[in-house]
Formats: C-alpha cells, structure tokens, sequence
C-alpha cells in the first residue's frame, strides 16, 4: 500500500514495539538537533571552560526533563491506539469483546470508537449466526439450550415440545432446494403463529422443531399439541405443488423428565421418535421406554451398517403356486438377516430403521443384484422358469441410481433376465405417483415385471391406477384371511379381481393359510397363490428341492382332490 514505505523500513527493527520506536525516534530527533545548537553556543561564546562545562550540564538536564514530560505525554497520545490493537488482536484470538471508549470526537477517539461500534455490531451477526437457523430465521437448539437453562434457573416447571416433519427428506430429495426452503418457512410461520414469539420456537435439525409451553400441566399441552398437529397436516400450496406434510410431536416436562437443558431436549425428541413413522397426526409424552426405543433403533442402524459389510443378510424364497398350470410359477424374495448372536431376523425389525437411515439404498441394491444371482445359478436346474419379485420402498423410488442398479443387475441374470420382477406397495406407489410412474415404466421397457403389492389397504382408487403400469395386482391378505366365511370380504376381492380382469392384469391372493381360503379364490378365479398353505419363505436351496412337491399339491387341489389336512413346507 502506498505510503508505508518508511513505517516498512522501521517495521524491520523487531526489537522495538511500535511505541516504542515512536518514543525513540522523537527523542533523537529533539535531542540531537538541540543538543548540538547547544554545544556550539556555549563553547563559542564562553572562555571559560568550567563555566562552559556547567551551563552545558544545566542545558542537558534541562532538556532532560522537557523530553520526559514530552514523552510521558506522547505515551499517553499513543495509548488509544495500543488499546485498539489489543482489543482486535483478542477479540480475533478469543472472542473476547473489548471495552473501548466512545465518546471521543478527535482522530484516535473514533478510531476507537469506531473499532468498539465494528466489533459490537460483528459479535451480535456472529451470534445470530452462531444461533439462528438460515433457512426460517427461528433460534437453533444452542439458543434454545440457553433459553432453557434459564428457565431452569428460575424453578418454574414447563413443557418442552417438538414437532418432527417426517417425509421432510423425502420432500427435499423430491424437489429442488428452494421448494425445501420455502416449505421449512411455511411451516416456520405456522408455528410461530400457533405458539407465539414468547414460545421460542426452534428449528433442532432437518424437519424437527420445538418450542415451550410456560407452567402448562398435560392437558392443556395435549389440547395445544392436537391442535398444532391438525394445522400442520393441512396441505401446503408452493406454485402448482401441494404437498401434505406427515407430521408427529413429543413432550417431555421438567422436571420430571430431565433436569438439564440438554437433557429435556433429548428427551422431547426421543419422544417425537417413539410415535413412529405416522400416518396422521400424533404425538407421545417422553418416557424412559421411549428412550430405550430410540436407543434400541440406533444400535440396529450400526448393527446393519456392520451387517452389510459382513455380508449377513439372506433372501429366502416364499412360491408362488399357479393352480391353472399346476406348478410353482415364481419367488417373492423375502430378506432375513442373519445376526450372528440373534439368529435369523425379519424384515419388520429392521426394514423400516434402514429406510429412516438411508441404509435402505444399499440394502436394496444387495437384494436385487442377489436375486438377479439367484436367477442365474437357476438358468440350467428344475427351477429355471421360475421368476423372482424384489421388493422396492418408497424411498428406493427417490434413488436416481435404481434404474442403473436394475440394468446391472439384468446383466448379473444372464439368461434369467427376462424372469426378474419387482413389487412396490400400494401405499408407497402413490408417495410421488409420477415419479413412481416413470420409473416403473423404465423398468417394464427392461422387461422387468411390475406387481402392485398389499393392494386394497392404500388408496384404492382407479385415477390412481390409471398413471401406474404394472401387471399384477396382489391382493392383500387382510382380505383373504376368512374370505370364504365372510360375505365382505368376498365382496372385495371380487372387486379386485374384476377390476385387475377389466385392465389386463393378473392377480394374486397372498396370505392364504387355510385350504377353504385358497378354494373360495381359485373358484372365482384366481389361479396365483402365495401362502403359508403352500410354504413358507425358505433358503433358494430347500425351494429347490420343493418345487416337484408343490406343484404336485397344486395339480392335486386344482383337481379339488386336496385332502384337508393343510400341507406346509418349513
């Protein structure tokens, strides 16, 4: 920078402070001058030398003491500026806000001042940076834990309580950014609208938020809560979108939940997790088995992390019958983990903390490469007809790698490609029903074939159907359970199987346990089964082995010979 060319040169003299150099140059510049005009006068005029000698002395202490009062003074000049330099140097270094005057009006009083307004004004932004969420403008939970402790300090008991947005990610995965942000500003607004401004509400992370009731017992916060829920599952408008939020709520008191800020936080969310993935409004008060929950699906999600790695998970095989053809057609793969100190797990203990945890991508990946695996070691066996149904999850549609995943795997089928299937819920379809739509007529252009599995328990409705290519309807086993001693339930899948015949599609009865349940369907029409009557899910191996004995069965009942002793397969 211009100008600092000799402040450059003194710079380099590091034994010296910057004051010091000041204090230093103006005594030799005074001194020298002075004291040489000095010498010369006395020593010119005066014959004496002793009395030269003396007025000399007296001069020299004379200037002396004019110098230390000159400097003594210029100390005091420079001290704003030293307690400027200090006062950035420990505010960058520590954070620690100077106190620096500002009712000086010369150069150096609003060098301090202004440095003290620049400073101020820089911890308050860096504050509300530090505890302010960007996207709503509400306090985070560093704020909010503050806020907390000094209620806690006041002794007055109160209710924490939070509000989890629960397809939030699925709602940001979906759609762009700015629609995310907008939507999280809505919802912002409702509750603060809803609470106040004295409720502190506060955005904790992601789609969970949070806010205070003052001295409210558990009524009064049950009604608030009801109320609040039933607003947030109102549909929120952005552009063209509607989109209807799934929301749930936790409460935890002080003090009878947690005596810490960070503890009555915790707790209010542990509380919002142990309503679980809610289909409507809901919302639970904190509980110590709440918090064994919570703790519970974390160590699973790790476990299945290590599960994956050590390759632990398995798919067995439950048939599908064909009671026309008299043989078994087809797989559902089903995949159980093979813990090693828990021995063989289901999917409904594990299946939905992977889709909460985003382990459900890889896992899904894993079955579907392993079934395509499958297909390929039966291309030259008794089972090489057989086709194999994959189950997708909702949040499998929002991976923009399925189809790639699903065109490896074809190629891992080999000469089995063309028998690779897979089965989306009713319930899961219609998530972002467009999207589903594309990509599973991505996948039928594959060849791969499509199946609207649990069908009847979602939404059940024909302008749905319509945007959704698939080949099967399954018809749910809630339906088939006791359908041949009762009157509705016949009715329905009466419905379902007209309806899947007036649209080209087949179908299949799923969950049939009784001979009389499988009769009752084959009579009206429905020649697919899968069942417990016919045998249970099973490693590839033992389905191998099984098939001449299933079909066999199939043959027999389809001829209504079947004995009415129900024949199971482990």
């Amino acid at each position: 920078m211009s100008g600092l060319a000799l402040y450059d040169r003194l710079s380099k003299f590091k034994r010296l402070n910057y004051r010091g150099k000041i204090m230093v140059v103006a005594f030799l510049g005074t001194h020298i001058p002075l004291l040489a005009i000095i010498a010369a006068i006395i020593f010119s005029t005066v014959p004496d030398a002793t009395t030269a000698w003396i007025i000399a002395a007296v001069a020299l202490v004379a200037t002396l003491i004019g110098t230390g009062v000159t400097l003594l003074i210029l100390n005091g000049l420079l001290r704003p500026i030293v307690l400027t330099s200090r006062g950035l140097r420990a505010y960058r270094d520590d954070r620690a806000l100077p106190r620096l005057p500002t009712g000086y009006r010369d150069e150096v009083g609003t060098l301090m001042a202004d440095a003290m307004a620049t400073l101020t004004e820089l911890d308050d932004a860096l504050d509300e940076l530090a505890n302010t969420d960007r996207v709503t403008g509400l306090p985070n939970r560093d704020r909010l834990a503050v806020a907390l402790a000094a209620r806690i300090e006041a002794g007055e008991p109160f209710a924490l309580c939070t509000v989890k947005w629960a397809n939030y990610e699925r709602v940001a995965a979906t759609f762009d950014q700015a629609t995310a942000r907008v939507l999280l500003s809505f919802v912002a607004k409702v509750l603060k609208s809803e609470v106040g401004v004295d409720a502190m509400p506060t955005r904790l992370e992601a789609g969970l938020f949070a806010f205070v009731v003052a001295g409210a017992g558990r009524e009064n916060v049950g009604e608030l809560m009801a109320r609040l829920l039933g607003r947030f599952s109102e549909p929120m408008t952005h552009g063209a979108r509607q989109i209807v939020p799934k929301v749930a709520g936790g409460v935890a008191l002080w003090p009878d939940d947690a005596l810490t800020a960070d503890a009555l936080i915790d707790a209010a969310s542990a509380a919002v997790v142990s309503t679980g993935d809610v289909t409507g409004p809901g919302f639970a008060y904190f509980s110590p088995a709440a918090r064994e929950a919570a703790r519970e699906r974390f160590l699973t999600e790790q476990e299945l992390r290590r599960a994956l790695a050590a390759d632990e998970f398995r798919l067995y095989h439950q048939p599908v019958v064909d009671l026309a053809r008299g043989r078994v057609t087809g797989t559902e793969a089903l995949i159980r983990w093979h813990h090693p100190e828990r021995g063989v797990i289901g999917p409904s203990a594990f299946i939905e903390i992977a889709e909460r945890s985003g382990l459900i991508h890889p896992i899904g990946e894993w079955a579907i490469t392993t079934a395509a695996r499958q297909l390929a070691a039966w291309s030259g066996g008794e089972a090489q007809s057989l086709s194999v149904a994959v189950n997708l999850s909702a949040r499998q549609f929002l991976d923009p790698n399925l189809s790639s995943v699903v065109r490896s795997a074809l190629r891992e089928a080999g000469d089995g490609a063309g028998h690779l299937g897979v089965e989306v819920t009713e319930t899961a379809a219609m998530v972002d029903r467009r999207r589903t739509a594309g990509i599973l007529s991505e996948l039928r252009d594959l060849g791969v074939r499509v199946a609207i599995d649990d069908f009847g328990t979602g939404y059940s409705s024909m302008g749905y159907l319509k945007d959704l290519p698939f080949d099967l309807l399954k018809i749910d086993r809630s339906f088939v359970s006791g359908v041949h001693a009762t009157p509705k339930m016949l009715a329905i899948c009466e419905a379902v199987i007209a309806l899947a015949r007036g649209i080209g599609a087949g179908v299949l009865a799923e969950g049939v346990e009784t001979e009389d349940e499988a009769r009752k369907l084959h009579e009206r029409g429905v020649s697919l089964f899968q069942g417990y009557y016919f045998a249970k899910p099973m490693p590839a191996d033992d389905l191998e082995s099984a098939i001449s004995d299933l079909g066999l069965v199939a043959r027999i009942m389809a001829a209504a010979d079947l004995p009415r002793e129900a024949r199971r397969r482990a």
